[in-house]
């Protein structure tokens, strides 16, 4: 919250005082603010110091009430029943009006966003999360079938020899061996490669979901 827009509010919560008296406080706040700006303080942090405007309007309105309630004579307080009495009356037309725009606005606020997550569920997460999860299980394939290659280049590759005890030609046991070596350096940049992206998206796809989670709390 701006300072403005604290101020605006604390004016809204002073509608029973009287236009100079308004004048008066808002200047009081102003000077205020301006000498804790020269000082170097944060305009985050002034308004913090200020309080609730809510607040600091049933503050005002209470010392405005002492004010006019002390006896002219004896300069004497009237009794504190009294004067609570006088405060809430006051101040009560203010604050509940105030307090029924607050609750309105939060139930309009809370509608709307139940109605907005359910078309934003149905007609895009659902749909975006059936295309992520094809992806990484397309990539998790692909890292398995290279995986396959690789264990299954190695095995023909190291019994390529029983060919020749078998009656193979020489020439042919060394093809079956260069096929078996090359499809096991296939299998193994195809595992190495895509075992990375298919991790690589689990985890980018989990921090966007906390993300997400994080930004609607």
């Amino acid at each position: 919250m701006t300072y403005r827009q604290w101020e605006e509010s604390l004016l809204n919560y002073l509608k029973g005082l009287s236009d100079e008296e308004k004048k008066e406080i808002v200047s009081y706040y102003r000077e205020i603010y301006s000498d804790k700006i020269d000082s170097g303080i944060r305009k985050e942090e002034i308004v913090k110091t200020f309080g609730d405007p809510m607040l600091a309007a049933a503050r005002i309105l209470k010392e405005s009430a002492d004010a006019a309630e002390r006896d002219p004579e004896t300069e004497k307080a009237v009794s504190v029943g009294e004067k609570e009495s006088k405060i809430k009356t006051k101040a009560a037309p203010v604050l509940n009006k105030n307090k029924e725009k607050a609750r309105n606005a939060a139930s309009s606020l809370t509608v709307s966003k139940i109605v907005g997550w359910f078309f934003i569920t149905v007609l895009i997460l659902i749909p975006l999360a059936g295309v992520v999860i094809g992806a990484i299980a397309s990539l998790a394939s692909v890292t398995l079938a290279g995986g396959a290659m690789l264990v299954g280049g190695i095995v023909a590759a190291v019994a390529s020899p029983l060919l020749f005890i078998i009656g193979y030609e020489m020439s042919g046991v060394l093809f079956v061996f260069g096929a078996a070596l090359i499809t096991a350096g296939t299998g193994a940049l195809l595992f190495v490669v895509f075992y990375y992206l298919t991790k690589y998206s689990i985890v980018s796809c989990t921090k966007l979901c906390k993300y997400a989670i994080r930004r609607d709390k």
